[in-house]
Formats: structure tokens, C-alpha cells, sequence
């Protein structure tokens, strides 16, 4: 009977050690690396400079769409003052040429740049896109997303 319980208390005792010294150290150590990481993600000065990122990309967009709005105006401008482009002197189409040129590359830069911006927003549900959680130092919400990319 001595020897059953011997064998019976081994075979508890193994489990036991093994949860011990082997499966609760790792746990904690997942937690506290889980605990790590959460506290470098929502820490302040992390929060500020990626909203500071997600500002300055908004602020190029925004320059991106401002450009092309004046290569439309000067466009316009320029159909207004030559008529139709059959009737433009050499020099103003080569000119005009060229701009169309510089709009499709605008254009290009702009739409990478705001699939940038939704990528990264989509990562994680950043707190300073809603109105009342802008970390300290940041004063406009941004956008979720550029929804739409410009094909003029």
C-alpha cells in the first residue's frame, strides 16, 4: 500500500513541478511581454509622434489636391484664352503637354501616399481620429481614411 502511494503521489507531484517550473514561468513572461508591448503602443510620446506622422501625411495630400486643382485652373486658363487645342501655338502645347505629365505624376505620389495613410490607419483603431482622445499636443482629428483616390 506504501509503494501505491509513492507511485500515485510521483505521478501528482510531476504535473505539479512540471506547471511550476516550466509552464508558469513562460506564462508570466508572455504576459509581461504582452504588457510591454501594449504599454510602448499607447504610450504618450509613441501616440503624438504617429499622430504628428498622420498629420504630415494628410498636410501632402492636401498639397497634392491643391496642386492639381491649379494645373486644372491654368488648364481652364488656357482653353479661355487660345480656344480649342487645335488652335494653340506650338509652344503653349508642348507647355501644356509637359503639365498634364507633371499631373499624372502628381497624381501617383498623391494616391501612394494616401494608401500609405489608410494602411497605416488600418493597422489599430487610433484613439486621436475620434473627437476627445487627441493625445497631449495634438489639436485637429484626423480622418479615418482618404476614401477616395483621384483619377484627375
Amino acid at each position: 500500500m506504501r509503494t501505491l502511494l509513492i507511485c500515485v503521489g510521483s505521478i501528482v507531484t510531476l504535473p505539479l513541478l512540471f506547471l511550476l517550473l516550466i509552464a508558469l514561468p513562460a506564462t508570466c513572461n508572455w504576459v509581461g511581454s504582452a504588457a510591454k508591448v501594449a504599454s510602448e503602443e499607447l504610450n504618450p510620446r509613441t501616440l503624438l509622434t504617429r499622430y504628428t506622422w498622420f498629420k504630415d501625411v494628410y498636410s501632402r495630400v492636401n498639397a497634392f489636391d491643391a496642386n492639381l486643382d491649379a494645373f486644372k485652373g491654368n488648364l481652364t486658363e488656357t482653353t479661355k484664352t487660345y480656344g480649342e487645342p487645335s488652335n494653340w501655338p506650338r509652344d503653349v502645347r508642348n507647355d501644356i503637354a509637359a503639365q498634364r505629365r507633371e499631373i499624372l505624376g502628381i497624381l501617383s505620389m498623391r494616391n501612394n501616399l494616401a494608401s500609405e495613410y489608410n494602411a497605416a490607419m488600418a493597422k489599430i483603431n487610433y484613439r486621436f481620429t475620434n473627437v476627445g482622445d487627441l493625445p497631449n499636443g495634438a489639436t485637429t482629428v484626423l480622418p479615418r481614411e482618404f476614401m477616395e483616390y483621384r483619377l484627375q
